[in-house]
């Protein structure tokens, strides 16, 4: 959610006439159906908000495909560290197709690398939603269709698995 929450802040997405900020973007997601069993934030939710939707759910992506998303300023959020954490990726190191930089809201990690990420969501502006360069992958997402493979994790770790009570005031 607060990976989710730094990609909608970069498109100035305003939540209860304030910019985005994780207990904000929590209340409205606990309003507004953003949530599954509890605190699996259903990915495409925040389309309602006007700003970006998802463009895609990938297992994995080459460098030359994560390059191309972030030129294109196509928010990627990537599931890490034994698929327990998810942080924003904010660049790539252009000598090493295997090095992200990332935002992470938990951890001072400023760098995971490509092969050890266990899912890719890619967000997209809503006002740009096809591919704008060769090396981008067509989208693999249906808006607006609601499954399963719209939650990630499908797989948690056990002691991830009760769900967890989000109280905004505690921010």
């Amino acid at each position: 959610m607060t990976s989710v929450t730094m990609a909608l802040y970069k498109y100035n997405t305003r939540l209860y006439n304030d910019i985005t900020y994780p207990p904000a973007l929590n209340k409205w997601l606990t309003l507004n159906g953003g949530y599954a069993n509890g605190n699996l934030i259903v990915w495409d939710s925040v389309r309602r908000l006007g700003t970006i939707g998802v463009y895609g759910m990938y297992e994995s992506l080459t460098g030359a495909q994560i390059r191309s998303f972030i030129h294109n300023c196509y928010p990627v959020v990537i599931w890490v560290n034994n698929r327990s954490h998810f942080v924003l990726v904010k660049g790539y190191d252009s000598d090493n197709d295997n090095i992200l930089y990332i935002n992470d809201p938990a951890h001072r990690d400023s760098i995971k690398y490509r092969n050890q990420v266990a899912k890719f969501v890619v967000y997209a502006p809503l006002k740009k939603m096809s591919p704008q360069d060769a090396d981008m992958p067509v989208s693999n997402f249906v808006p607006g269709v609601t499954n399963d493979t719209q939650i990630l994790p499908a797989i948690l770790p056990e002691y991830m698995q009760d769900p967890i009570d989000f109280d905004t005031r505690a921010y």
